[in-house]
C-alpha cells in the first residue's frame, strides 16, 4: 500500500514513490506529477511559496530530460 505525504509545491495530498537510495522523497501529485525532492531542500524552502517550488521543479524537469533521469530530482540548487 502506497504511503500519502503532501505535495511540497501545492500542498496536497500525494503518494510516495520508491526512490532507492536516493536521499529524499519522491511524490507522485495529481497536479505535478512524479519527482524527487532532496532532504536538504525540503528541510530548507518546506515554506517557500509555490512559486518558487514550481521554479524548481522546471528546472529539475530540464535537468531530467538532459540527463535521461527517470523522475526529475529537485535539490536545493534549483531554487536559485
Amino acid at each position: 500500500m502506497a504511503e500519502n505525504v503532501i505535495c511540497p509545491i501545492c500542498k496536497s495530498e500525494a503518494e510516495a514513490i520508491n526512490v532507492g537510495l536516493f536521499d529524499g522523497v519522491g511524490f507522485r501529485c495529481k497536479t505535478h506529477g512524479e519527482f524527487e525532492v532532496a532532504d536538504s531542500a525540503l528541510a530548507m524552502h518546506k515554506d517557500t511559496e509555490a512559486t518558487r517550488w514550481e521554479a524548481a521543479l522546471r528546472s529539475a524537469k530540464d535537468r531530467a530530460k538532459a540527463t535521461q533521469e527517470t523522475w526529475p530530482r529537485i535539490t536545493t540548487y534549483d531554487f536559485r
